[in-house]
């Protein structure tokens, strides 16, 4: 049985996502998985793998234990699904943190990731210029099936994104154009916001608008579930750092039977077909204005890109596709068990990265505080702990 650690800096939705993911896999395909948090990996749990993934090891710390299992003799990955070697302006970007990840990645034969466009950056970066494309496999029970004829003719539309630049992109495009329906559609709708809080002056006015604070993944999927939206937005910029990301939302939305409203850039583009399995629209005011009149008062259309979404996730991104290729490329995956060295861990590794993560913590809140005030970082803060805590 192949033995595989998991080291991650903070609980997120991608680390959620992929302990969902592989602990499944640990029944099915003869692998073993655990996830353990860098500050608290120990000795023997080095020693306990035959290969190491680390998840977003933009650190000192994740390169210098890629670095001595690699020495040892195992398998490193290095799984990545944002573009942290070009982060956007609206991010504070610490050199340390681009220099571990690059690190990371040259102590890593393979990185794994479900954007193409974030392997073909990072490739040249690890030690055997691998890259693995990966989509998440959906499993058919995880389809919400609805009765739409039976339901509240009443539209709801839902957004769920993570504050900073998407609530910047919400208020220039969404927002103008929310507020122009709805002036045009009096009572047609309702809008919900999950973890995320824009300047919705105006409009609160017009239409219901509720806030939802941030839950963790199984929170959020059974919400999303029993609330029995109809339309699901998902504004994103046309950028380079946006474009490694991955369709995460068309994915979500799929799940509980929504027809999403993508913005017409990568990796929307890469799944959505206008009007077939969901709405594509260009980042200007105009286009997110007609796309949300023709969701709102198209009955039938949001139908059958709902359906039509939950068809083609449930025939492409099935389990048997995905691991057969998997396997194909990382036959490390399944090959037998080699001899390995021992591994050190050594404290002042810890001891480093404590004082760099204070910091980090400290440039993070004067940067924040400077772009958006002290509000919002201590919003910021909270969140942080409670994740920090979870």
């Amino acid at each position: 049985m192949k033995k595989i650690l998991f080291l991650y800096e903070m609980e997120m939705p991608t680390v959620g996502i992929a302990r969902n993911y592989w602990i499944h896999l640990s029944r099915e395909y003869n692998i073993v998985s655990r996830f353990v948090r860098l500050i608290d990996v120990k000795r023997v749990d080095l020693n306990w793998c035959d290969i190491l993934i680390l998840i977003r090891p933009n650190n000192a710390l994740a390169w210098r234990i890629a670095h001595n299992v690699k020495e040892s003799g195992r398998f490193v990955i290095t799984m990545c699904d944002d573009d942290l070697l070009h982060l956007p302006k609206s991010h504070p970007d610490l050199p340390w943190q681009r220099n571990g990840l690059i690190r990371a990645l040259s102590n890593s034969s393979v990185v794994l990731s479900s954007s193409r466009y974030l392997i073909n950056e990072m490739i040249e970066y690890t030690a055997d210029k691998r890259g693995v494309y990966m989509d998440t496999v959906v499993k058919p029970e995880e389809l919400v099936q609805r009765n739409y004829e039976t339901e509240d003719k009443h539209v709801k539309i839902v957004y769920a994104a993570g504050g900073g630049q998407h609530e910047d992109l919400f208020e220039k495009y969404v927002l103008p154009a929310l507020k122009h329906v709805a002036a045009h559609n009096p009572n047609a709708f309702s809008l919900t916001f999950i973890s995320v809080h824009p300047n919705c002056f105006g409009l609160e006015k017009v239409i219901p608008v509720r806030y939802v604070k941030e839950m963790s993944l199984l929170e959020y999927r059974k919400f999303m579930a029993e609330s029995k939206f109809d339309i699901g937005l998902a504004p994103l910029d046309d950028s380079s750092f946006a474009r490694c990301k991955y369709f995460n939302k068309y994915l979500e939305y799929t799940f509980s039977g929504i027809v999403g409203i993508y913005s017409n850039v990568q990796p929307y583009t890469y799944v959505v077909k206008e009007r077939y399995n969901g709405l594509l629209a260009d980042n200007n005011i105009k286009s997110w204005q007609d796309h949300l009149e023709d969701a709102i008062t198209n009955f039938p259309l949001r139908i059958t890109c709902a359906r039509n979404a939950q068809e083609h996730v449930r025939t492409v991104f099935n389990e048997q596709s995905i691991m057969s290729k998997l396997f194909e490329d990382i036959p490390e995956l399944s090959s037998a068990a080699g001899k390995y060295c021992v591994c050190r861990r050594n404290v002042f590794w810890f001891v480093q990265y404590k004082l760099l993560r204070c910091i980090e913590y400290l440039y993070k809140a004067g940067f924040y505080m400077k772009k958006e005030g002290i509000g919002s970082v201590l919003h910021k803060i909270i969140s942080r702990l409670k994740q920090l805590a979870r």
